[in-house]
């Protein structure tokens, strides 16, 4: 068991080599560190991208491995955010497009267990699902660190547009992240300044909002094909 699960933590440190990368950036107002608490909630999001990235490799190159791995990443965020990761963003406007119906974390986990198991059966194969099942997640957590990211999950057609206002704690460093089964494009944006204005399958920006305001505008525009993304915030 424990070599099944080595093999596990191997997909996550040689996934970036092979392409699966995150695009990550990070702007603050001022120069203090993150601090632990923060950091924690932080890396939630980053494993929930970090999870749809590894599932898109695995399902390329058919690596069963790589599918449990992702399914194990929303494992531990299901567990230490105690299962609150929820869509309570605050919606603005929809211009053309529709809603995906919302799945929890362990119901999508055990949706790439069966898709690795669908690739390739083998007692090796379910050793790892069923180690990556069995495993306390919860050691995992910081003490005094509650509730998850927020989510909300949509469709934009092409060339349609999905518009959100997202509400930050000033001061506070917060993260929005995106992740999307086609190129859309992703424009972040906080009162006059652009934040992030590019066509991706998977970004996020950490930042400290401004003292006097932590409004932040979304917009995911569709490209040549319909697409379904989810955005997540915390």
């Amino acid at each position: 068991m424990r070599t099944s699960w080595c093999r596990l933590i191997a997909v996550l440190a040689v996934c970036p080599l092979l392409g699966v990368t995150l695009s990550l950036s990070r702007a603050d107002e001022d120069e203090r560190p993150l601090s632990e608490e923060d950091q924690a909630r932080l890396q939630n999001v980053k494993d929930l991208v970090t999870a749809h990235q590894i599932a898109e490799f695995g399902r390329s190159y058919k690596a069963p491995e790589a599918l449990v791995a992702a399914g194990a990443l929303l494992l531990k965020v299901n567990a230490v955010t105690g299962s609150k990761v929820d869509k309570t963003i605050d919606f603005t406007t929809a211009e053309k497009g529709e809603g995906a119906k919302e799945k929890g974390l362990k119901e999508r986990a055990n949706e790439l267990f069966d898709e690795a198991s669908g690739i390739k059966t083998s007692t090796e194969v379910e050793a790892m699902i069923r180690e990556a099942k069995k495993r306390d997640y919860t050691q995992f957590a910081p003490r005094d660190v509650f509730g998850g990211p927020k989510r909300i999950s949509k469709r934009v057609d092409a060339g349609g547009l999905q518009r959100f206002t997202l509400n930050f704690v000033p001061r506070q460093a917060g993260t929005v992240a995106l992740t999307s089964d086609r190129p859309v494009r992703f424009v972040i944006r906080s009162g006059d300044s652009t934040l992030n204005n590019s066509v991706v399958t998977s970004y996020q920006y950490t930042f400290v909002p401004r003292a006097k305001g932590g409004k932040v505008q979304i917009e995911v525009r569709g490209m040549g094909s319909p697409a379904h993304f989810t955005v997540y915030a915390h």
